[in-house]
């Protein structure tokens, strides 16, 4: 099994960020882009390919980070800070030669992201996958998050701002593929497998967020 790990640090100085302005007199509140707050981010992930047994195989992604914003909100201070973590999983079986399986998922704890501490989110997603007229086709199915466990709530507390929001959006999803290689097959002309749609959702919503 190999490790790779890697450490990151950056400073940005004027963040752009999402805020809430609160208008007291016309009792409204709306959502701009300023620059209120400075932004610190570090952090360590760890990729891990790892050989669970000969028909099963499992690549690890787990990222620990801490997120800061340091800065001035209608004349006080701002400084949220948390440290979190993300994991992404994709999970390789193989039911026989040219039929596979993949379970697929990621996790992210509570952080904050553009002065807004969000809740954990988490999804997983399955897939199937076949070759076909003698390797030359393949059928794969997609299933994305069967179990509709994909939600966002999370709250913003600064300045007269005390807001907490829930969104709960269908993200189940089901799509098949075919796919046909004309000419002679040889390792390099072998399709790279896709991961069940789970990165591309984590990516989506922020996971990993640095």
């Amino acid at each position: 099994m190999r490790l790779i790990v890697t450490a990151n640090y950056n400073h940005t100085n004027n963040v752009i960020s999402q805020v809430l302005r609160q208008d007291n007199e016309k009792k409204i509140t709306y959502l701009t882009s300023e620059n209120v707050a400075e932004f610190t981010n570090m952090g360590i992930s760890i990729t891990a390919p790892i050989p669970v047994a000969k028909w099963w195989n499992t690549n690890l992604f787990t990222n620990v980070y801490n997120n800061h914003y340091e800065g001035i909100y209608d004349n006080e201070e701002i400084d949220i800070a948390f440290t979190s973590f993300s994991a992404n999983v994709t999970n390789t079986f193989t039911i026989k030669p040219g039929f596979i399986a993949e379970v697929s998922g990621f996790y992210r704890y509570r952080t904050v992201d553009q002065l807004t501490i969000v809740e954990p989110v988490y999804q997983m997603s399955v897939a199937f996958q076949k070759q076909i007229i003698q390797g030359k086709g393949t059928l794969r199915l997609n299933i994305r998050d069967p179990f509709a466990w994909t939600r966002f709530q999370g709250n913003n507390q600064y300045g007269d701002i005390d807001m907490q929001f829930r969104n709960v959006p269908d993200t189940r999803q089901v799509t098949g593929t075919f796919t046909y290689r004309f000419g002679k097959s040889t390792p390099q002309t072998q399709p790279r497998r896709r991961s069940a749609s789970s990165q591309e959702e984590q990516n989506r919503v922020g996971g990993g967020q640095q």
